[in-house]
């Protein structure tokens, strides 16, 4: 595991490598499918985990899809790496009390609420990755 860089030089997004990736790293425009799991710091409380559901989120960098902590953080990533990213309030959800939660997810999160990822990036693209369709048995 690496140390703490902080990658807004005011302490407001910082990374911990904990795998280091050798992939292409995002740009402005950039696809980007990625796990997470998403919790509160001070907290227990754990408002997202894609790994748990089998299910990676892909947004689009630069577009504003996300909380702009993210966006910065992926601009720091490779594929394939592992990082724990911490995002204090003003690059997450500010004051601002967030009772949909995380893309939707259903967990409320606080106003000032400090966000820690632990987050691995699986896929960066210039093209959204078709999403494979699983029909079931009737």
């Amino acid at each position: 595991t690496g140390r703490m860089q902080d990658l807004t030089g005011d302490g407001g997004v910082c990374k911990q490598i904990i795998t280091p990736g050798d992939g292409t790293t995002p740009t402005e425009g950039s696809y980007v499918t990625f796990h997470f799991l998403g919790t509160i710091e001070g907290s227990e409380t754990i408002f997202e985990d894609t790994y748990k559901k089998g299910k990676p989120l892909t947004l689009q960098c630069g577009k504003e899809q996300t909380i702009s902590g993210l966006e910065l953080a992926f601009f720091s990533l490779k594929e394939g790496e592992t990082a724990m990213i911490k995002i204090a309030p003003q690059y997450g959800f500010g004051s601002y009390d967030n009772q949909h939660g995380f893309h939707g997810s259903g967990v409320p999160i606080p106003g000032n609420s400090t966000l820690i990822f632990n987050l691995q990036l699986l896929d960066v693209s210039l093209e959204v990755q078709p999403t494979k369709i699983v029909s079931e048995a009737t």
